[in-house]
């Protein structure tokens, strides 16, 4: 059954540059999504800019942490 496979067996069948396309594209679409709700903060809130560094920062860090997580180090 698929779901008694390990997590990870399928990252021995992507090639490498299919991994470093996958990271990329979380940490972009985390960065662009975060700062897009920061950006609707920021208007909200009419705090300057501020929301939206704060969102960039988030949607990074989440990037990061799904990078992390679906591909495994």
């Amino acid at each position: 059954m698929a779901g008694d496979q390990p997590p990870n067996e399928h990252r021995n069948s992507m090639s490498d540059a299919h991994l470093g396309w996958t990271a990329l594209s979380y940490l972009i679409a985390g960065i662009g999504f975060w700062g897009f709700v920061g950006w609707l903060a920021d208007h909200w809130l009419r705090t300057d800019g501020i929301a939206i560094g704060v969102g960039c920062i988030l949607g990074a860090g989440a990037g990061i942490y799904l990078t992390m997580r679906r591909l495994g180090a």
